[in-house]
């Protein structure tokens, strides 16, 4: 994929991302917002445009929120309530 320098085929292109790259979309620009303004470096600044079509969603991890925190490993499971003897 070529990372551009802005929304569109007229801006240069100065990087080629390799397929399966990870990337943080920040922002969807363009006329018909379909080009993603994205963060290769996970640093939150922008690095560069690549067309949306070309990206899919990472699957998240299982026990990760999707604010990127930790899930405790029982959090949300209830304890069985102890039986009277």
């Amino acid at each position: 994929m070529r990372l551009r320098g802005g929304p569109g085929l007229e801006f240069p292109h100065f990087r080629t991302v390799a397929a399966g790259t990870e990337v943080t979309v920040l922002a969807l620009d363009g006329v018909h917002r379909d080009w993603a303004r994205v963060d290769l470096n996970h640093d939150a600044l922008i690095d560069g445009h690549l067309h949306a079509a070309f990206l899919v969603p990472a699957t998240r991890p299982m026990g990760i929120d999707p604010d990127g925190s930790a899930l405790d490993a029982d959090e949300g499971v209830e304890e069985p309530e102890e039986a009277d003897a």
